[in-house]
């Protein structure tokens, strides 16, 4: 049986789960599937999260740590990887007493998910972006035919990288080389203002069918009427997307559009995001769920 993705509807940072399989990797790396997950997986231009899952003790009052280092998805069986590692002291029949069936609590980390979700927030605030800096002056470029909800659009998105060693946002078309520094400028000061109001982040998930004409031409790929399309919408732009993101634009405490990259046929904007402080954000309220 699949593992149920609960991060796709649910902002919530822990719960509990069920294990329905557990097998040794490399090494004292060992690999967990559960029946539900809270944990995104690694993928789609998002790093996946990390955390721990807490088993009750056989023998003492204190819960049995697994360390959650990575998460991935198995597409052909629709099983999701929690792997990670036991703590070296752990007991040999305490070990032996973590089985199919046995429960457990899922915490996500909540720094590391506040990261994540800050920069791919941010790259849907980018193509957003795009949208204004072009409808606002469509010389930067070379043949113009942009509309104001993105269709017709030249620099179309063809993928970002949300993790955060270097995140970029790549456009299929060119910036003129004499327009790029102006460009990044325009970009910046769209970015600042944007991220200084409130812009709930939607999400719904809803039939092909029922998404608007002038917007599936927005989502990548081919979608039958009657497939079920997790959408991402920023101020009226949206796109198909099954990573984790803020609740609100206004959380990215500061994104910084670095520098545009053109090479070949395509444009690369890199940038960078920082998040709020967690303090000011509880833990329930970090990420955005499924729209109402």
């Amino acid at each position: 049986m699949a593992t149920k993705l609960l991060y796709l509807e649910s902002p919530a940072l822990r719960d509990e789960a069920i294990v329905q399989e557990i097998s040794p990797a490399e090494g004292q790396i060992v690999n967990i599937i559960l029946d539900q997950t809270i944990f995104h997986c690694q993928g789609g231009g998002q790093q996946s999260d990390r955390g721990i899952l807490l088993f009750k003790s056989q023998t003492s009052e204190k819960d049995v740590i697994f360390t959650v280092n990575k998460v991935s998805l198995e597409k052909d069986s629709g099983h999701v990887l929690h792997q990670g590692i036991f703590p070296d002291n752990i007991l040999q029949n305490e070990r032996e007493a973590i089985v199919i069936g046995t429960k457990c609590q899922m915490v996500v980390d909540k720094e590391e998910r506040l990261r994540n979700s800050t920069l791919h927030t941010a790259g849907h605030v980018i193509d957003f972006l795009m949208i204004l800096a072009n409808t606002a002056d469509n010389s930067f470029i070379d043949s113009p035919t942009m509309k104001p909800d993105g269709s017709g659009i030249d620099l179309r998105p063809i993928r970002g990288y949300h993790f955060p060693d270097s995140p970029y946002l790549e456009y299929a078309g060119l910036i003129p080389a004499n327009k790029r520094a102006q460009f990044v400028q325009v970009m910046q000061k769209l970015a600042d203002e944007t991220t200084s109001k409130s812009i709930p982040v939607e999400i719904t998930m809803r039939p092909f069918r029922d998404i608007p004409a002038e917007k599936k031409a927005l989502l990548k790929g081919d979608h039958s009427d009657d497939e079920i399309v997790r959408v991402v919408g920023v101020g009226g732009y949206i796109c198909g997307c099954g990573g984790t993101h803020l609740r609100d634009v206004n959380m990215i405490k500061k994104l910084t559009i670095r520098k545009v990259i053109c090479k070949g046929v395509t444009t690369r904007v890199c940038y960078s995001a920082e998040p709020v402080e967690l303090g000011d954000v509880p833990e329930d309220q970090i990420c955005a769920g499924l729209s109402r």
